[in-house]
């Protein structure tokens, strides 16, 4: 394809693209060390955890805690406090036409790529949005295309983010993950959830692997529920990498439209049951005997931008 358009991994037009095709050469930004090249304590706050839920809080919209430091012998005279308690985990909503998908993040494993998705969340990016691909046993895949009237149009998106995909969780069944191109960092908007334990899709020294960040607590019949609508190949509107958009046809797509509603944080509660309990970390799948690619699967989980 052209000017960005990105197959859907082998099971859309496109196949032969270029990996990577449109997508730009972009910065990543890292927290350095204080010139004494000490990490140091912010406010008592572990530094994974204060940079977890400094990005988190940002996301959001709330005041996240300052940079200065405290330690002892400080102007202030006071001595640093313990590292904080981690805070909850957030508890997400995902309301479709098919019934309500609660999920369970974890930033303080993959913090850019929960702060990223409360951020698109708050924006209200995914409301009006469709599950758009879906591959029975396999996965389901959205927060990319929007409903206008009988067409499904591909919604502009952020920056891309880093792959946190070496964060040591795995992509078992009712996992929620980042699609993205070829290209490791190219993450923005579309997410998928796992159907089935999805190994190849681990990082591994041989794969870039896409990263899981979140879990179904409840709701996981719904999702099996939409891997089982009838799909087909129905014509969208791509957006291009000049910001156009054009006609476009789109395998795996559902033959009738599978909404997301709305995506909405939730006061996370202690109590809350968990219906999909965390998955055991299993080891990466022996380079000698892959498992195989479902029938029309094509690569796992590749943005259909």
């Amino acid at each position: 394809m052209e000017n960005g358009w990105e197959s859907l991994g082998g099971t859309g037009v496109g196949e032969t693209d270029p990996p990577g095709s449109g997508v730009g050469r972009f910065r990543e930004v890292f927290l350095r060390p204080d010139k004494s090249g000490r990490p140091g304590r912010y406010r008592g706050m572990h530094r994974r955890n204060f940079l977890s839920w400094a990005l988190i809080l940002q996301a959001i919209g709330l005041p996240g805690p300052g940079f200065s430091e405290t330690r002892a012998g400080s102007a202030s005279g006071e001595e640093a406090k313990p590292d904080a308690a981690p805070a909850p985990a957030p508890v997400v909503e995902i309301v479709t036409s098919m019934g309500t998908i609660s999920l369970q993040l974890d930033p303080e494993r993959a913090p850019v790529t929960v702060a990223n998705f409360l951020k698109y969340a708050a924006a209200g990016h995914y409301d009006g949005t469709v599950f758009h691909r879906v591959v029975g046993g396999y996965i389901v895949q959205g927060g990319g295309f929007a409903k206008q009237g009988d067409q499904l149009v591909e919604k502009p998106t952020g920056e891309p983010i880093r792959n946190e995909a070496d964060n040591g969780l795995k992509n078992a069944e009712g996992t929620i993950a980042m699609a993205r191109t070829d290209a490791p960092d190219t993450a923005t908007a579309q997410f998928f959830i796992n159907c089935r334990d999805n190994e190849l899709l681990d990082h591994s020294p041989a794969a870039a692997g896409y990263a899981v960040f979140g879990r179904v607590t409840k709701g996981l019949d719904v999702v099996m529920q939409i891997n089982g609508v009838p799909t087909g190949v129905r014509e969208v509107q791509g957006l291009l990498g000049t910001g156009q958009h054009r006609p476009m046809p789109l395998k795996g797509v559902p033959l009738s439209d599978v909404v997301i509603e709305s995506v909405r944080v939730v006061e996370p509660a202690a109590d809350r049951p968990a219906e999909n309990p965390p998955a055991e970390q299993k080891p990466a799948a022996s380079a000698g005997a892959p498992a195989g690619t479902p029938a029309g699967g094509g690569n796992p989980a590749a943005k259909s931008r």
